[in-house]
Protein backbone atom coordinates (compact mmCIF):
# COMPACT_ATOMS: atom_id res chain seq x y z
CA UNK A 1 0.00 0.00 0.00
CA UNK A 2 1.20 3.51 -0.85
CA UNK A 3 1.51 5.97 2.03
CA UNK A 4 1.65 9.70 1.45
CA UNK A 5 3.63 12.49 3.13
CA UNK A 6 1.63 15.66 2.55
CA UNK A 7 1.96 19.29 3.59
CA UNK A 8 -1.18 21.46 3.49
CA UNK A 9 -0.34 25.17 3.42
CA UNK A 10 -2.55 28.13 4.23
CA UNK A 11 -0.75 31.44 3.77
CA UNK A 12 -3.80 33.40 4.98
CA UNK A 13 -5.02 33.18 8.56
CA UNK A 14 -8.06 30.97 9.02
CA UNK A 15 -10.60 32.04 11.61
CA UNK A 16 -11.38 28.55 12.85
CA UNK A 17 -15.13 29.22 12.63
CA UNK A 18 -15.88 28.15 9.04
CA UNK A 19 -16.70 25.04 7.07
CA UNK A 20 -13.28 25.19 5.42
CA UNK A 21 -11.54 24.45 8.72
CA UNK A 22 -13.95 21.60 9.41
CA UNK A 23 -13.22 20.04 6.03
CA UNK A 24 -9.45 20.40 6.38
CA UNK A 25 -9.54 18.83 9.82
CA UNK A 26 -11.76 15.95 8.66
CA UNK A 27 -9.59 15.18 5.62
CA UNK A 28 -6.35 15.24 7.63
CA UNK A 29 -7.73 12.90 10.29
CA UNK A 30 -9.08 10.47 7.69
CA UNK A 31 -5.81 10.45 5.73
CA UNK A 32 -3.86 9.82 8.92
CA UNK A 33 -6.23 6.96 9.73
CA UNK A 34 -5.12 5.46 6.40
CA UNK A 35 -1.49 5.66 7.51
CA UNK A 36 -0.56 8.85 5.66
CA UNK A 37 1.45 11.69 7.21
CA UNK A 38 -0.14 15.12 6.96
CA UNK A 39 1.38 18.36 8.25
CA UNK A 40 -0.78 21.48 8.36
CA UNK A 41 1.06 24.80 8.02
CA UNK A 42 -0.81 27.93 9.12
CA UNK A 43 0.13 31.59 9.22
CA UNK A 44 0.10 33.26 12.60
CA UNK A 45 -2.39 35.97 13.44
CA UNK A 46 -3.25 37.38 16.84
CA UNK A 47 -6.83 37.92 15.62
CA UNK A 48 -7.75 34.28 15.04
CA UNK A 49 -8.07 31.14 17.12
CA UNK A 50 -6.10 28.09 15.97
CA UNK A 51 -7.55 25.81 18.63
CA UNK A 52 -9.43 23.92 15.88
CA UNK A 53 -6.06 22.51 14.75
CA UNK A 54 -4.75 21.54 18.19
CA UNK A 55 -5.19 17.81 17.57
CA UNK A 56 -3.46 17.96 14.17
CA UNK A 57 0.23 18.04 13.21
CA UNK A 58 0.08 21.81 12.96
CA UNK A 59 2.93 24.27 12.42
CA UNK A 60 2.27 28.00 12.80
CA UNK A 61 4.58 30.44 11.04
CA UNK A 62 4.97 33.96 12.41
CA UNK A 63 6.11 36.40 9.73
CA UNK A 64 7.02 39.03 12.33
CA UNK A 65 4.95 41.75 10.65
CA UNK A 66 6.53 44.86 9.19
CA UNK A 67 7.78 45.67 5.71
CA UNK A 68 9.83 42.46 5.35
CA UNK A 69 7.08 40.04 6.41
CA UNK A 70 6.82 38.38 2.99
CA UNK A 71 10.53 37.63 2.95
CA UNK A 72 10.48 36.37 6.53
CA UNK A 73 7.48 34.16 5.80
CA UNK A 74 9.10 32.75 2.64
CA UNK A 75 12.30 31.93 4.53
CA UNK A 76 10.49 30.26 7.44
CA UNK A 77 8.12 28.32 5.21
CA UNK A 78 10.99 27.08 3.04
CA UNK A 79 13.01 26.02 6.08
CA UNK A 80 10.03 24.14 7.53
CA UNK A 81 9.28 22.33 4.26
CA UNK A 82 12.95 21.34 3.99
CA UNK A 83 12.60 19.66 7.39
CA UNK A 84 9.28 17.97 6.61
CA UNK A 85 10.26 16.84 3.08
CA UNK A 86 6.70 16.14 1.87
CA UNK A 87 5.92 14.17 -1.27
CA UNK A 88 3.20 16.65 -2.18
CA UNK A 89 2.38 20.20 -1.13
CA UNK A 90 -1.22 21.41 -1.31
CA UNK A 91 -2.18 25.08 -0.98
CA UNK A 92 -5.63 26.29 0.03
CA UNK A 93 -5.11 29.78 -1.42
CA UNK A 94 -3.96 30.50 -5.00
CA UNK A 95 -1.31 33.08 -4.12
CA UNK A 96 0.78 30.55 -2.19
CA UNK A 97 2.38 29.41 -5.43
CA UNK A 98 5.39 31.84 -5.49
CA UNK A 99 6.52 30.60 -2.05
CA UNK A 100 6.07 26.95 -2.97
CA UNK A 101 7.82 27.24 -6.33
CA UNK A 102 10.72 28.97 -4.58
CA UNK A 103 10.97 26.01 -2.21
CA UNK A 104 10.94 23.57 -5.14
CA UNK A 105 13.60 25.58 -6.98
CA UNK A 106 15.81 25.75 -3.90
CA UNK A 107 15.56 22.00 -3.31
CA UNK A 108 16.03 21.20 -7.00
CA UNK A 109 13.02 18.97 -6.45
CA UNK A 110 10.25 17.71 -8.72
CA UNK A 111 7.73 17.70 -5.90
CA UNK A 112 4.17 18.15 -7.10
CA UNK A 113 2.34 21.31 -6.00
CA UNK A 114 -1.45 21.32 -5.99
CA UNK A 115 -4.27 23.69 -5.15
CA UNK A 116 -7.30 22.88 -3.00
CA UNK A 117 -9.56 25.91 -3.19
CA UNK A 118 -12.69 26.19 -1.07
CA UNK A 119 -14.44 28.92 -3.02
CA UNK A 120 -15.69 29.53 -6.54
CA UNK A 121 -13.28 30.81 -9.18
CA UNK A 122 -15.93 33.38 -10.15
CA UNK A 123 -15.27 35.19 -6.86
CA UNK A 124 -11.53 35.55 -7.49
CA UNK A 125 -9.64 38.57 -8.74
CA UNK A 126 -7.92 38.20 -12.12
CA UNK A 127 -4.42 38.48 -10.64
CA UNK A 128 -5.16 35.58 -8.27
CA UNK A 129 -6.65 33.51 -11.08
CA UNK A 130 -3.35 33.78 -12.93
CA UNK A 131 -1.58 32.10 -10.02
CA UNK A 132 -3.56 28.92 -10.73
CA UNK A 133 -1.78 28.42 -14.05
CA UNK A 134 1.43 27.61 -12.17
CA UNK A 135 0.10 24.70 -10.11
CA UNK A 136 0.74 21.12 -11.21
CA UNK A 137 -2.74 19.90 -10.30
CA UNK A 138 -5.98 20.99 -8.66
CA UNK A 139 -8.34 19.29 -6.24
CA UNK A 140 -11.82 20.55 -7.19
CA UNK A 141 -14.49 20.45 -4.48
CA UNK A 142 -17.43 20.88 -6.86
CA UNK A 143 -18.26 20.15 -10.49
CA UNK A 144 -18.51 23.89 -11.17
CA UNK A 145 -14.96 24.46 -9.93
CA UNK A 146 -13.69 21.43 -11.89
CA UNK A 147 -15.31 22.77 -15.07
CA UNK A 148 -13.80 26.21 -14.46
CA UNK A 149 -10.34 24.67 -14.08
CA UNK A 150 -10.75 22.67 -17.28
CA UNK A 151 -11.97 25.73 -19.18
CA UNK A 152 -9.11 27.85 -17.93
CA UNK A 153 -6.22 25.42 -18.19
CA UNK A 154 -7.01 23.61 -21.46
CA UNK A 155 -3.89 21.51 -21.06
CA UNK A 156 -3.36 17.79 -20.50
CA UNK A 157 -0.47 18.57 -18.16
CA UNK A 158 -2.64 20.63 -15.80
CA UNK A 159 -4.83 18.08 -14.11
CA UNK A 160 -7.95 18.78 -12.11
CA UNK A 161 -9.63 16.12 -10.00
CA UNK A 162 -13.26 16.34 -8.88
CA UNK A 163 -13.09 15.13 -5.27
CA UNK A 164 -15.90 17.01 -3.47
CA UNK A 165 -15.69 17.53 0.32
CA UNK A 166 -16.27 14.79 2.88
CA UNK A 167 -18.67 14.87 5.80
CA UNK A 168 -18.97 12.72 8.88
CA UNK A 169 -22.27 10.85 9.20
CA UNK A 170 -24.51 11.58 12.19
CA UNK A 171 -27.23 9.60 13.90
CA UNK A 172 -30.88 10.64 14.07
CA UNK A 173 -32.95 13.31 12.37
CA UNK A 174 -34.14 16.79 13.31
CA UNK A 175 -37.80 16.78 14.32
CA UNK A 176 -40.24 18.68 12.15
CA UNK A 177 -42.25 21.29 14.10
CA UNK A 178 -45.97 21.95 14.00
CA UNK A 179 -45.29 25.55 12.98
CA UNK A 180 -42.81 25.67 10.04
CA UNK A 181 -39.39 26.84 11.19
CA UNK A 182 -36.80 27.95 8.62
CA UNK A 183 -33.16 28.13 9.68
CA UNK A 184 -30.09 29.91 8.40
CA UNK A 185 -26.64 28.85 9.61
CA UNK A 186 -23.54 30.79 8.62
CA UNK A 187 -21.94 34.21 8.41
CA UNK A 188 -24.33 37.13 8.63
CA UNK A 189 -23.79 39.36 5.63
CA UNK A 190 -26.16 41.94 4.13
CA UNK A 191 -25.71 41.60 0.39
CA UNK A 192 -22.08 40.48 -0.03
CA UNK A 193 -21.53 36.76 -0.52
CA UNK A 194 -24.22 35.45 1.83
CA UNK A 195 -27.12 37.83 1.09
CA UNK A 196 -29.01 37.02 4.29
CA UNK A 197 -31.18 40.05 3.54
CA UNK A 198 -32.77 38.01 0.71
CA UNK A 199 -33.89 35.48 3.33
CA UNK A 200 -35.49 38.21 5.44
CA UNK A 201 -37.25 39.81 2.46
CA UNK A 202 -38.66 36.41 1.44
CA UNK A 203 -39.82 35.70 4.98
CA UNK A 204 -41.60 39.07 5.11
CA UNK A 205 -43.57 38.14 1.98
CA UNK A 206 -44.49 34.66 3.26
CA UNK A 207 -48.06 34.58 4.59
CA UNK A 208 -49.32 32.42 7.40
CA UNK A 209 -47.77 31.04 10.55
CA UNK A 210 -44.00 30.49 10.48
CA UNK A 211 -40.84 31.01 12.52
CA UNK A 212 -37.16 31.43 11.67
CA UNK A 213 -33.94 30.67 13.53
CA UNK A 214 -30.67 32.34 12.54
CA UNK A 215 -27.39 30.90 13.81
CA UNK A 216 -24.08 32.67 13.29
CA UNK A 217 -22.57 36.12 13.40
CA UNK A 218 -20.85 38.47 11.03
CA UNK A 219 -20.16 42.07 10.08
CA UNK A 220 -23.80 42.86 9.32
CA UNK A 221 -25.58 41.30 12.30
CA UNK A 222 -26.99 44.60 13.60
CA UNK A 223 -27.98 45.74 10.12
CA UNK A 224 -29.89 42.51 9.50
CA UNK A 225 -31.65 42.72 12.87
CA UNK A 226 -32.71 46.26 11.99
CA UNK A 227 -34.00 45.05 8.62
CA UNK A 228 -36.10 42.42 10.41
CA UNK A 229 -37.58 45.18 12.55
CA UNK A 230 -38.27 47.35 9.51
CA UNK A 231 -40.06 44.41 7.86
CA UNK A 232 -42.10 43.78 11.02
CA UNK A 233 -40.92 40.19 11.37
CA UNK A 234 -38.44 40.59 14.27
CA UNK A 235 -40.77 38.88 16.75
CA UNK A 236 -40.82 35.73 14.60
CA UNK A 237 -37.05 35.34 14.34
CA UNK A 238 -34.72 33.88 16.96
CA UNK A 239 -31.09 35.02 16.70
CA UNK A 240 -28.78 32.51 18.40
CA UNK A 241 -25.42 34.00 17.42
CA UNK A 242 -22.27 31.95 16.87
CA UNK A 243 -22.25 28.58 18.63
CA UNK A 244 -19.48 26.01 18.83
CA UNK A 245 -22.03 23.26 18.22
CA UNK A 246 -24.81 24.98 16.27
CA UNK A 247 -26.61 21.79 15.27
CA UNK A 248 -26.90 20.82 18.92
CA UNK A 249 -29.16 23.85 19.34
CA UNK A 250 -31.50 22.97 16.48
CA UNK A 251 -34.21 20.84 18.05
CA UNK A 252 -36.93 21.39 15.44
CA UNK A 253 -36.76 22.73 11.88
CA UNK A 254 -38.55 22.42 8.56
CA UNK A 255 -35.79 23.46 6.14
CA UNK A 256 -32.41 25.14 5.95
CA UNK A 257 -32.08 28.18 3.68
CA UNK A 258 -28.92 29.31 1.86
CA UNK A 259 -29.09 32.57 -0.12
CA UNK A 260 -25.46 32.96 -1.25
CA UNK A 261 -24.21 34.76 -4.34
CA UNK A 262 -21.41 32.19 -4.63
CA UNK A 263 -19.95 29.27 -2.71
CA UNK A 264 -17.29 26.63 -3.11
CA UNK A 265 -19.02 23.55 -1.75
CA UNK A 266 -21.38 24.62 1.05
CA UNK A 267 -20.92 22.02 3.78
CA UNK A 268 -23.88 23.39 5.72
CA UNK A 269 -26.17 21.87 3.09
CA UNK A 270 -24.70 18.39 3.55
CA UNK A 271 -24.73 18.79 7.32
CA UNK A 272 -28.44 19.56 7.08
CA UNK A 273 -29.15 16.61 4.76
CA UNK A 274 -27.33 14.26 7.13
CA UNK A 275 -29.88 15.27 9.78
CA UNK A 276 -32.87 14.70 7.52
CA UNK A 277 -33.40 18.42 6.98
CA UNK A 278 -34.57 19.65 3.57
CA UNK A 279 -32.50 22.41 1.95
CA UNK A 280 -33.50 25.49 -0.02
CA UNK A 281 -30.61 27.14 -1.82
CA UNK A 282 -29.84 29.72 -4.47
CA UNK A 283 -28.48 28.01 -7.57
CA UNK A 284 -25.23 29.91 -7.16
CA UNK A 285 -21.79 29.02 -8.44
CA UNK A 286 -20.72 26.56 -7.20
CA UNK A 287 -21.76 23.56 -5.12
CA UNK A 288 -25.52 23.61 -4.41
CA UNK A 289 -26.39 21.95 -7.73
CA UNK A 290 -24.05 19.06 -6.82
CA UNK A 291 -25.78 18.59 -3.47
CA UNK A 292 -29.47 19.37 -3.91
CA UNK A 293 -31.65 16.95 -5.87
CA UNK A 294 -34.80 19.01 -6.57
CA UNK A 295 -37.94 17.63 -4.93
CA UNK A 296 -35.92 14.73 -3.44
CA UNK A 297 -33.98 16.57 -0.74
CA UNK A 298 -34.77 20.22 -1.32
CA UNK A 299 -35.09 23.00 -3.89
CA UNK A 300 -32.88 25.29 -5.94
CA UNK A 301 -34.08 28.76 -6.90
CA UNK A 302 -32.54 31.28 -9.35
CA UNK A 303 -29.86 33.49 -7.87
CA UNK A 304 -31.25 36.64 -6.14
CA UNK A 305 -34.81 35.67 -7.10
CA UNK A 306 -36.62 36.58 -3.88
CA UNK A 307 -40.01 35.85 -5.44
CA UNK A 308 -38.99 32.27 -6.25
CA UNK A 309 -37.60 31.79 -2.74
CA UNK A 310 -40.83 33.16 -1.26
CA UNK A 311 -42.88 30.70 -3.31
CA UNK A 312 -40.92 27.76 -1.89
CA UNK A 313 -41.30 29.03 1.67
CA UNK A 314 -45.00 29.66 1.11
CA UNK A 315 -45.58 26.14 -0.18
CA UNK A 316 -44.01 24.68 2.96
CA UNK A 317 -46.10 26.96 5.19
CA UNK A 318 -49.31 26.07 3.29
CA UNK A 319 -48.62 22.32 3.03
CA UNK A 320 -46.09 21.40 5.74
CA UNK A 321 -47.05 17.73 5.82
CA UNK A 322 -47.03 17.05 2.06
CA UNK A 323 -44.54 19.52 0.57
CA UNK A 324 -41.42 18.36 2.42
CA UNK A 325 -39.54 15.27 1.15
CA UNK A 326 -39.29 12.12 3.23
CA UNK A 327 -36.62 12.56 5.91
CA UNK A 328 -34.96 9.18 5.32
CA UNK A 329 -34.62 9.91 1.60
CA UNK A 330 -33.13 13.30 2.49
CA UNK A 331 -30.69 11.66 4.91
CA UNK A 332 -29.64 9.01 2.39
CA UNK A 333 -28.92 11.67 -0.25
CA UNK A 334 -26.23 13.16 2.00
CA UNK A 335 -24.39 9.84 2.22
CA UNK A 336 -22.91 10.42 -1.25
CA UNK A 337 -20.43 12.71 0.47
CA UNK A 338 -19.57 10.49 3.43
CA UNK A 339 -15.86 10.16 4.23
CA UNK A 340 -15.82 6.51 3.08
CA UNK A 341 -16.65 7.69 -0.45
CA UNK A 342 -14.70 10.96 -0.67
CA UNK A 343 -11.39 10.18 1.04
CA UNK A 344 -10.52 7.45 -1.52
CA UNK A 345 -11.15 9.97 -4.31
CA UNK A 346 -8.73 12.40 -2.68
CA UNK A 347 -6.10 9.70 -2.03
CA UNK A 348 -6.32 8.35 -5.58
CA UNK A 349 -5.78 11.85 -6.99
CA UNK A 350 -2.76 12.43 -4.76
CA UNK A 351 -1.26 9.01 -5.51
CA UNK A 352 -1.67 9.67 -9.24
CA UNK A 353 0.24 12.95 -8.86
CA UNK A 354 2.93 11.43 -6.65
CA UNK A 355 3.57 8.72 -9.25
CA UNK A 356 4.50 11.48 -11.70
CA UNK A 357 7.55 12.39 -9.62
CA UNK A 358 10.65 11.02 -11.33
Amino acid sequence: MVFLNIAIVSIRSLTGFGGMETVISTVIKELEANGDTVNLILRHSSKVDTAWADDLKCHIINDGGGMFKKGVYCYRLTRLLCCLQPDLVIAVQPNAIPYLRFYRYLRRSKIRIGSWLHFSLTSMQLRKLKYLDNYDFHLAISSGIANAFNERLKSETKNSYLVYNPTVSVEGTIKRPNIPNFIYLGRLMYDGQKRVNDFLYALAQTKGNWKATILGNGPDTDKLKQLACDLNIADRIEWLGWLKDPWGSVQEASALVLTSDYEGFPMVLIEALNRGLACISSDCPTGPSDIILPEQNGWLYPLRDIKALTEILQKIVDEPETSLPDQQIIKQSGQRFATKHIIPRIRNALITEMNKIV
